[in-house]
């Protein structure tokens, strides 16, 4: 998307836990911040889903702690049923244990992914 384009490496939108990266074969732009990553265990940041009332907001659009300080991007959002908005945002993993975090002036209420996404103590 235009909107997020170039902002995110794959460990930050969980490709690597999905199978969408692998660390074994090929080569490919920006392999070595990806690989160094990976192998150093340094992934602070991941995407999780979340869902909020209003508008739906455009993807790259800052996500909020609870202080108003950037602390991640909408990845993707779309209209949730029954209204407002179901989206993907990544964030670093504290201020997603923190709570408080809002896109579009709206808090975001976090939801679960359909598998388990490792903290930083486990990268």
């Amino acid at each position: 998307l235009p909107g997020t384009s170039g902002l995110f490496v794959p460990q930050m939108l969980i490709l690597d836990l999905s199978g969408g990266v692998s660390f074994t074969k090929g080569c490919y732009p920006g392999q070595e911040v990806v690989a160094r990553t990976h192998y150093l265990g340094k992934q602070r940041r991941r995407t999780f889903v979340g869902r909020l009332d209003g508008a739906v907001p455009d993807p790259g659009i800052d996500v909020l702690d609870a202080a108003g300080a950037a602390a991640g991007r909408v990845v993707l959002a779309a209209p949730a049923p029954g209204g407002g908005a179901a989206l993907l945002f990544e964030t670093q993993f504290a201020a997603f244990s923190a709570g408080g975090l809002s896109a579009g002036g709206a808090p975001i209420v976090p939801g679960e992914l359909p598998y388990p996404v490792p903290g930083p103590e486990a990268s």
